[in-house]
């Protein structure tokens, strides 16, 4: 495949679904995850056994309150979007053997492949990962049905390992 232009414009509703696949793949929240189901069946359990107790109550409403939490995040990150210059502008990526250049308003970065973490995708995204924990998202609805196979392959001989499609 040789050069492939994507047209696309984020959305906040794209914001809130990236965030919360970045989010959910970091080994705190997964962590986070585990223990509040453990604290939740712990707690649960003890309230069978040994009935009502104030103190196992209050831990388990304290894990609820903390996964809330942890699951709105993604909201609270996009908002901080709401009046970026940027973010909700139309985008152009040029994608081809030698990298992606990336096209916003009158910016335009340039980046080689070798400087990208990993390329990952989603039921909706093409995750382009500029750190562990960081992607910037392609959704994939901009880009026809058609060339979706022949773009993996692409992404996979650009790439190498690093792609994960």
């Amino acid at each position: 495949m040789s050069n492939l232009q994507i047209r696309f414009t984020l959305t906040e509703r794209d914001l809130v679904r990236v965030n919360r696949v970045m989010l959910n793949q970091k080994r705190d929240t997964r962590a986070l995850y585990l223990f509040a189901l453990l604290g939740m069946t712990i707690a649960g359990g003890s309230m069978i056994v040994r009935g009502f107790k104030p103190l196992v109550a209050a831990v388990l409403v304290a894990t609820v309150i903390a996964v809330a939490s942890l699951r709105a995040s993604p909201w609270r990150e996009a908002r901080k979007f709401k009046g970026h210059a940027t973010a909700f502008l139309p985008q152009e990526w040029t994608l081809s053997p030698s990298g992606v250049t990336i096209t916003v308003g009158s910016s335009r970065s340039d980046v080689a492949w070798a400087d990208l973490k990993r390329v990952a995708q989603t039921r909706d995204y093409l995750m382009f990962y500029v750190s562990d924990e960081q992607a910037v998202p392609v959704p994939k609805r901009a880009i026809p049905e058609e060339q979706l196979s022949p773009l993996r392959e692409a992404l996979m001989g650009w790439l190498g390992a690093k792609a994960n499609l």
